[in-house]
């Protein structure tokens, strides 16, 4: 697993309606087998940020 594949699983559980924050991401990347080193990149501020507008956006979508 690469960090391509790594970002692309993050973003795809942000856009997927079933997170509600980014450590729930995380949670799910290590469950899913991604290393803890990987799931710390996520720790970024304009990461984390972008992660959260698609959680939002997500939640928009199933809500309405």
């Amino acid at each position: 697993m690469g960090n391509h594949d790594f970002l692309e699983r993050a973003f795809a559980l942000a856009d997927g309606g079933m997170v509600r924050t980014v450590a729930d991401i995380r949670g799910a990347l290590l469950v899913e087998g991604y290393t803890q080193e990987m799931v710390r990149q996520l720790s970024g501020a304009v990461l984390s940020r972008q992660l959260r507008a698609r959680i939002r956006a997500a939640a928009g979508q199933a809500g309405g």
